[in-house]
């Protein structure tokens, strides 16, 4: 037992001992973090943004209320898609002018860049057919820099 002791007692020894004890206190503590399943989100989220049940804490309740939100946006943009599929090519930028589409007044936006509208029109137009803009039912305006 004495020579046990001896042996221990050397600084090889005690670092390999310190390892192996951190090491299982290391692994002990993480086992008991990942023992405990996080908290689950409510199993209904609604279509549309809500305040959600206040039985969750304020940091579960902000993350059920941004996947709500979430989800409305993605389901608000696959409408988008659906109805306007150009809009996946805006905008569009060059060094004539920049064209976005105006969710608000619903049309597309054409900034001027310093050049006149009757020398960029036919090429902004062609553009806008190359992407599937129907011309005849999709309003554009113009903006002079």
């Amino acid at each position: 037992m004495v020579n046990l002791l001896t042996r221990l007692r050397r600084p090889k020894s005690l670092a390999f001992l310190g390892l192996i004890s951190l090491s299982l206190f290391s692994v002990l503590y993480l086992l008991s973090t990942r023992s405990t399943p996080p908290p689950s989100l409510p199993s209904h989220l609604p279509g549309s943004p809500s305040t959600p049940p206040s039985t969750l804490s304020p940091a579960d309740a902000a993350k059920a209320e941004q996947t709500a939100n979430d989800l409305y946006f993605a389901k608000t943009v696959q409408k988008l898609y659906a109805q306007y599929p150009f809009l996946r090519n805006l905008p569009i930028d060059t060094n004539k002018y920049t064209i976005v589409y105006d969710y608000q007044k619903q049309s597309l936006r054409v900034r001027l860049k310093k050049v006149s509208r009757k020398s960029v029109e036919k090429e902004i137009n062609q553009t806008l057919t190359g992407i599937g803009v129907d011309l005849e039912k999709t309003a554009i305006y113009y903006l002079d820099q």
